[in-house]
């Protein structure tokens, strides 16, 4: 059986590095990672300038779902590598699913479709200021983006989508991880998943 766990929190809240630590944790023989950030949508000409890339619409949301409804039949699929230097889908690649498939994404809990494939829904939560650095640095250092443009697309639109979209599905995870305490939450999140095959029995998840 191939186990869906959904991974989402604000932009740099540590998904994908919580998520590759909790694969890590798991072991990669039964464990791997895909990112929604892999299903951005291949804009055309002009729409790159206006493209919102912290709302739904900017990702190939059909894709996705196609691909983690093969997954979860323990198929393969081709996925999508998205170039974020030139902003485009380059080319696709095969992806081969293993036992636990984490999947992790800022919206992906804002896709309807979606809700009932996982598994497991767990939320990132950190502060907002340490956010911000760490999207900063990230922008700057390893896309090469101007500071004033990555701190102007924050306070325009991301900060915003945040609060509006990604802020809300704290109520609806299964639960909420504080990762100012990163390794605490690790742990947490690692024991949920192996208990997973056990899920019908009520007591199986102390915690």
């Amino acid at each position: 059986m191939t186990y869906l766990i959904g991974i989402s929190g604000g932009s740099c809240s540590g998904k994908s590095t919580f998520s590759e630590l909790l694969a890590r944790k798991i072991g990669f023989t039964d464990a791997c990672v895909l990112s929604m950030d892999r299903f951005y949508k291949n804009p055309v000409g002009s729409e790159l300038h206006s493209i919102n890339f912290d709302r739904i619409e900017a990702y190939d949301t059909d894709l996705l779902f196609r691909c983690l409804q093969e997954f979860k039949k323990g198929k393969r699929s081709d996925i999508p590598f998205y170039d974020f230097i030139t902003s485009t889908r380059t080319h696709y690649e095969e992806f081969f699913p293993k036992k636990y498939i984490i999947v992790e994404g800022i919206l992906l809990f804002n896709i309807k479709a979606l809700n009932n494939m996982f598994d497991l829904k767990i939320f990132l939560d950190l502060e907002p200021d340490v956010r911000l650095a760490r999207r900063v640095l990230r922008d700057v250092t390893d896309r090469g983006r101007e500071l004033r443009s990555v701190v102007e697309q924050y306070f325009l639109s991301v900060k915003k989508m945040h609060n509006d979209y990604i802020e809300p599905n704290k109520l609806t995870s299964d639960i909420v991880l504080d990762m100012q305490d990163e390794s605490t939450s690790l742990d947490i999140a690692h024991k949920l998943v192996l208990t997973l095959n056990e899920r019908r029995n009520p007591t199986a998840c102390d915690i």
